[in-house]
């Protein structure tokens, strides 16, 4: 074989295909700055819209695992500064399970995230889905060892 035969019925449907594309380029960026307009007036009856309330949620973990690092630091200190028999006793476990149940709510926070799932299915339905994966609500461990 030394030439394709249907050359130029693929370049002109690769030429119809890259209009295509381009287009679709086009309509996405326009699509995209209409998205933003639309998030940013779209609010709840409180006013809040999405990316202020995504920014508070940020602002309110940050502010939780600062609070919770310094206090996890402080439990250590205090458990290292107690003698090996005060660690070993019934107060000392009850103490460092409080503490390893900061440890985990720090690991927690650190790891919370709010999603916003853009979900496109053009090719069977031709339709756009916004969902949210918003965390569980997360219980506090106690506020003082259970001895």
């Amino acid at each position: 074989m030394r030439k394709l035969d249907e050359y130029s019925q693929i370049d002109e449907n690769n030429n119809e295909l890259n209009k295509i594309g381009e287009s679709i380029h086009e309509l996405v960026e326009l699509l995209d700055e209409k998205l933003k307009t639309l998030l940013q007036e779209t609010t709840n009856e409180n006013g809040d819209n999405l990316a202020e309330l995504l920014s508070q949620f940020e602002d309110k973990k940050e502010s939780i695992k600062e609070v919770v690092c310094d206090a996890v630091g402080e439990m250590e200190a205090y458990y290292d500064d107690r003698t090996e028999k005060w660690q070993s006793s019934f107060r000392g476990e009850c103490f460092n399970e409080w503490h390893s149940a900061w440890v985990d709510a720090l690991s927690t926070f650190e790891e919370m995230e709010v999603e916003v799932f853009w979900n496109t299915e053009f090719q069977d339905k031709g339709m756009v889905t916004i969902d949210s994966g918003i965390p569980e609500k997360f219980e506090l461990p106690s506020e003082s060892p259970e001895y």
